[in-house]
């Protein structure tokens, strides 16, 4: 099956205050010696988010990193985008995906690169996290669509570093990372709680941190930080609720390897998102969650095993 596959090659939100400032712990203190994003990766973000750069100002920002360039050609190349003829340029290759697809693309690969210098057990761990994040990325994308809620590929890129936290832990302590993470995708509604309690900070916090050096909007580090108690986030909460729903999603399909058992009632988010709706287009919205991960699931396997390759 489709999703046993996608399972074997990879690898209920909670209601929570934040923590107090003041917990932080040396684990954070580790997380600010990490690398920056490039500042190829930033300005990319900067440029899909802003409606006043041209699509000449994303090509030549584009062309002068060699590396990132490669990753877009074969991507716009795979069998997922790829049309009669064969992208040679790199205008072709952003013109044929798209310059928010190119940018979500270009973050991937920049805040991925925050692995390069680690040892081969911390790398396998990161690589099965990244898929989980691309996979996520790929289903609140879709479910965007589905359920119209209007968001124009943001829901992407907060959905992609929802789990930077967990990412930049794993480099910065990885002896932390493996007594706390067991990679289980099994994730209880207390989570920010028990790692609060295990080494004093929590996964939402980190990603936060490490997002702000990077100069995340500020969407996607509500997204990090609230993921797992959207209700807490300050002024982005819908788009929190859809990153939410879409790492549950993702996390029972990881964990059970099928789709048909999901309830959705006992994601909160989804109640949040669908709420006020008539019945028929609720039930609608569940009809349709077979097809989505589907999709999602072709959509991730293809784009991470161009960018690999």
């Amino acid at each position: 099956m489709l999703f046993r596959a996608f399972a074997r090659w990879l690898g209920r939100p909670t209601e929570i205050l934040p923590p107090a400032a003041d917990k932080i712990s040396r684990v954070a203190e580790k997380i600010t010696q990490l690398p920056t994003m490039s500042e190829t990766a930033i300005r990319a973000m900067m440029m899909a988010n802003d409606e006043s750069y041209s699509l000449k100002d994303f090509i030549e920002l584009v062309r002068r990193d060699g590396s990132i360039t490669a990753v877009l050609l074969k991507v716009a190349n795979s069998a997922l985008y790829r049309g009669r003829n064969v992208v040679e340029t790199i205008d072709g290759a952003i013109v044929r995906l798209g310059t928010r697809k190119c940018a979500d693309l270009i973050i991937s690969t920049g805040v991925y690169g925050i692995t390069k210098h680690a040892d081969k057990s911390v790398r396998e761990r990161c690589d099965i996290l990244w898929r989980h994040s691309f996979f996520t990325a790929c289903m609140a994308s879709k479910l965007n669509l589905t359920l119209r809620l209007g968001f124009k590929g943001e829901e992407f890129t907060a959905a992609l570093l929802h789990d930077l936290g967990r990412l930049v832990l794993a480099v910065a302590d990885p002896a932390t990372a493996r007594r706390h993470d067991p990679m289980t995708f099994d994730e209880p509604p207390d989570i920010f709680e028990k790692e609060q309690e295990a080494f004093g900070t929590d996964h939402g916090n980190l990603g936060e941190l490490f997002g702000k050096r990077q100069n995340l909007p500020e969407p996607v580090l509500e997204s990090i930080r609230f993921h797992h108690c959207p209700k807490w986030a300050p002024n982005h909460t819908r788009l929190v609720h859809l990153i939410a729903l879409a790492d549950h999603l993702a996390n029972h399909v990881l964990r059970e390897r099928k789709i048909s058992n999901y309830q959705p009632c006992q994601c909160y988010s989804f109640e949040e998102l669908l709420g006020g709706r008539p019945p028929k287009a609720i039930q609608a919205a569940i009809d349709a969650l077979p097809f989505i991960v589907k999709a999602a699931t072709r959509e991730t396997r293809a784009t991470l095993k161009a960018q690999v390759s």
